[in-house]
């Protein structure tokens, strides 16, 4: 395989392209080396998780996909995101009043506020010659509002400059975020994926709170009691039993709800098998 690059040291700058994602993925494709960030001034078709769009000024946001090569399988790849989440926080409480808060699975909230968000997607990557061994191009995008005021962002949204810094740019945040991000793809790859998540449930937005979560067959409602050691979401029901989901759209209920105090929730339709029996944690 092409050796790595540190993440930040190759940096591919576009203006307006569809999606970084696509672009960091077909530079995979053609062999750019581990590390490789792709940055643009602007996206015409950003995404989030769900295929939901990312609108944002053009220059105001940090808008990266960074490409990644990996013997890790996908199994292993699943709290990528949320150890993204971990290390990028800190880097943006430099700018805020309060830590960012991480909500499941993806976002980056500033209070309640959506301040950015990271999607995570994992593909196949080409086998090299006389090596059994599978490898996969992981492609991690970035969003983060930097100067954008509210009102050229989408509904509940906001930004670094109108949270805390009203000076920081776009640059600033790039400076400090890619060695942060290349740090935690060399401890996440020698760990063999396996992390420790409890910094992620630190700043963990609605634990021990009522949430509802959305699936494609429905809703479910419960107590959000964290994450596995997978990254997937413990929700607990009103009979005490954990379910674990992998994907699913998380809004906030309520009332909060201290761990083993008396609750009273709704279960929402019976979808199709997402969950599994879990112990709490």
């Amino acid at each position: 395989m092409i050796p790595p690059v540190a993440i930040g040291d190759h940096v591919v700058h576009l203006g307006e392209v569809p999606t970084t994602m696509d672009v960091a993925l077909a530079l995979g494709r053609d062999g750019a080396p581990s590390g490789t960030v792709v940055v643009a001034v602007h996206q015409t078709s950003g995404r989030g998780r769900l295929d939901r769009r990312w609108d944002a000024p053009p220059g105001s946001s940090l808008l990266a996909s960074v490409l990644l090569r990996t013997r890790l399988s996908p199994a292993k790849l699943t709290s990528f995101s949320l150890v993204l989440g971990m290390e990028i926080a800190p880097v943006l409480d430099g700018w805020l009043p309060d830590p960012c808060r991480l909500k499941w699975p993806n976002d980056l909230l500033a209070g309640d506020r959506k301040l950015g968000g990271i999607l995570v997607r994992s593909h196949p990557d080409r086998q090299p010659v006389g090596d059994d061994s599978p490898v996969t191009l992981v492609i991690a995008g970035i969003g983060i509002n930097v100067a954008a005021g509210r009102d050229d962002l989408p509904a509940g949204a906001t930004s670094l400059r109108e949270e805390g810094d009203g000076s920081v740019t776009v640059a600033d945040v790039a400076a400090r975020l890619w060695p942060a991000l290349d740090l935690a793809w060399r401890r996440f790859e020698g760990n063999g994926g396996n992390v420790d998540l409890g910094g992620w449930r630190d700043r963990a937005a609605y634990v021990d709170e009522e949430v509802e979560i959305r699936l494609p067959g429905g809703v479910r409602r419960g107590i959000l009691r964290g994450v596995d050691p997978t990254g997937a979401l413990c929700l607990e029901d009103e009979s005490g039993m954990t379910h674990l989901y992998l994907t699913g759209d998380v809004s906030r209920g309520p009332i909060p709800v201290p761990s083993g105090a008396t609750r009273t929730t709704r279960d929402g339709p019976r979808t199709r098998r997402e969950e599994r029996r879990a112990g709490t944690g």
